[in-house]
């Protein structure tokens, strides 16, 4: 493949997958991320739950006792009896406008909430500054209550738009928001920029409410106390807070990170979560745009390494484990740091990033495909031609050169007619035909091994018996070297062989055995039964064979460095089909050697075949 293509076609998938990023992070996907970010709350296993704040709500048991939701006159015995509780800081959040009741009971629970240390009524809007008086409108007898606006933020007209609570209103102006008073009272931060995740919107500063799991500020019903069942110890010196759980009216309720449900959480808890964040000061800090485009740009790297680099399944592993360990680490610092990786942008692109390059990919294999296909016919026709020719060609050369050998083996069967010259040079040419003839033979297996054409004819057969006869062959050329060979054979079974692959095969080896040995050195061949295989060991005092060489000298057309470079002639293909041979048999051969000192051969064949 050109170098130069190879680059640019890597150099324009990166930048197309750059693009993909820059384009994705170009959108909010507010609701998506948002989806996410609801999720963390759920999957989140602790709680910053703060023991300060006690939550008081007139409920359905409430009702029931009282036949109807609390008058003012209730309303005056509560507050009597609430006092006495000695409560740090005690917040009305119920509209006193939805409350009946005469002048006089109105005009005695001004009184009363006024005798009560650190009391607001919370407003339900949030008031322009000046306003805030007009904004109550409940008439002259509430003129002196302390109230103070504690609006709720919405997402209706901003991020997710699905109307879930998920954000708190700190200030309008120098106006500060009642829940931000009540922090003040305990944690002194004067300076709302001091809060933990505040951030700007609309010319007022908002938090993230770190959310608790709904009844995690378990309240205490409004009749249980008005009956003396509550421990004055529960509310002593604790934040109260007041407000509605009947189930009547939908703007008493929160939709909040935990449940779209109308219902889901009373308005009065929500302000709980949301004065318990600034009194902890751990709102939620979200990830900046850097933070989200680093990691949209990371998964799209991923993506395109894994669909062009990797096999398609490999490539769906890493982008999933990827994709979830993004998951499970996003999780695990919300959790403990309370802070929120973005999701949305970096999940989105993964799947749009695959999704657009997985087509490229596959038009790119199916022209590889073809290539491919192209080139095995050639190949197969090649292969073919080869096969043909080699055949062809060692059919045609064996008969020359048995015309050959024989015509040698008569000539020097009269020698006295023969000068000495004559004789040595008749010799050679016999020693190089049977040379040749061994090649050609070899040509001729390998081409029936690569054709699939052998079968083995197996017939029982006593191994020692095909051993001796090989031995005797080779005598001859050990006596030229001055090479012992020496045989210690146990008694053996007739095994069912290939009789003629097992000669090939004894062949090979007893004659690489005195080739590779020094002259007067010794061959042993032993023989011997063990766990149900017979166990040949072809044992010389050779040049060896080096550890990187010995994993290599099984394959075809392969000769050591040494031989190569040695008078030494050789095919390099008897080792090849010696241990195909053996492997038709299904048994296997081994080598183990130490150069300088030599080689030993372990065949090892099945006596059941």
């Amino acid at each position: 493949m050109d170098i130069s293509k190879y680059k640019l076609d890597t150099v324009m998938r990166y930048s197309i997958a750059l693009c993909i990023a820059v384009l994705i992070c170009s959108f909010s996907f507010h609701f998506v991320e948002s989806f996410f970010y609801d999720l963390k709350f759920r999957l989140n296993p602790f709680s910053h739950k703060n023991e300060l704040i006690k939550i008081i709500t007139v409920d359905l048991k409430t009702v029931e006792a009282l036949k109807g939701q609390p008058t003012f006159y209730e309303y005056n015995q509560f507050l009597e009896t609430i006092r006495d509780y000695n409560p740090a800081a005690f917040y009305f959040t119920i509209d006193l406008k939805n409350i009946p009741g005469t002048p006089e009971d109105k005009t005695a629970f001004a009184e009363n909430f006024s005798k009560i240390k650190n009391s607001f009524v919370f407003l339900d809007d949030a008031p322009n500054k000046g306003e805030e008086e007009s904004m109550l409108s409940v008439g002259a007898d509430f003129r002196d209550l302390k109230y103070t606006a504690a609006a709720l933020s919405y997402d209706y007209k901003h991020f997710a738009e699905d109307a879930v609570a998920r954000r708190a209103v700190l200030n309008l102006g120098d106006l500060k928001f009642a829940q931000v008073q009540i922090a003040q009272l305990f944690n002194g931060i004067s300076d709302l920029n001091e809060y933990r995740g505040v951030f700007e919107l609309l010319g007022t500063k908002q938090i993230n409410v770190n959310y608790q799991k709904p009844g995690t500020y378990e309240a205490i019903s409004f009749s249980d106390l008005m009956s003396g069942k509550v421990n004055k110890a529960e509310l002593e010196n604790k934040i109260v807070l007041v407000g509605l759980n009947v189930f009547t009216d939908s703007k008493d309720y929160f939709k909040t990170v935990y449940s779209r449900e109308t219902f889901s959480m009373p308005r009065v808890e929500a302000q709980a979560n949301i004065i318990a964040s600034l009194i902890n000061n751990n709102g939620i800090i979200k990830s900046n745009r850097f933070i989200n485009y680093l990691m949209t740009l990371l998964f799209v790297i991923i993506v395109t390494f894994s669909v062009f680099k990797m096999s398609p399944f490999r490539g769906i592993v890493l982008i999933t484990g990827s994709v979830l360990a993004y998951a499970f680490m996003a999780q695990l610092i919300f959790s403990i740091f309370g802070y929120s990786l973005g999701m949305a942008q970096p999940i989105i692109a993964t799947f749009t990033c695959y999704y657009f390059f997985i087509p490229y990919r596959l038009i790119q294999e199916d022209r590889k495909l073809w290539q491919l296909t192209q080139k095995n016919k050639l190949l197969t026709q090649v292969e073919e031609l080869k096969n043909n020719f080699l055949s062809m060609m060692s059919h045609d050369l064996k008969t020359p050169l048995a015309r050959i050998q024989g015509m040698a083996d008569i000539a020097l069967a009269k020698p006295q007619t023969l000068s000495e010259e004559q004789t040595n040079a008749i010799t050679t040419i016999k020693k190089s035909s049977e040379e040749l003839t061994e090649f050609i033979t070899n040509i001729l297996d390998l081409s029936r091994v690569e054709s699939q054409q052998i079968k083995l004819n197996l017939q029982p057969k006593d191994i020692n018996l095909v051993l001796d006869e090989v031995i005797s062959k080779y005598e001859y050329l050990a006596q030229q070297k001055n090479i012992e060979i020496l045989k210690e054979f146990e008694p053996l079974f007739s095994v069912k062989v290939d009789t003629e692959l097992m000669r090939q095969i004894f062949s090979n080896l007893i004659e690489n055995a005195i080739k590779y040995s020094p002259e007067n050195t010794k061959i042993l061949v032993t023989t011997e039964e063990m766990e149900g295989l017979v166990v040949v060991q072809v044992a010389d005092q050779g040049i060896g064979i080096t550890e990187t060489e010995i994993k290599n000298i099984f394959t075809k057309f392969y000769r050591t460095k040494k031989v190569k470079n040695s008078q030494i002639k050789g095919s390099g293909l008897g080792l090849y089909l010696a241990k195909y041979f053996i492997e038709l048999h299904k048994g296997r051969i081994n080598v183990e050697s130490i150069p300088q000192q030599g080689s030993t051969f372990t065949v090892e064949i099945p006596m059941n075949q």
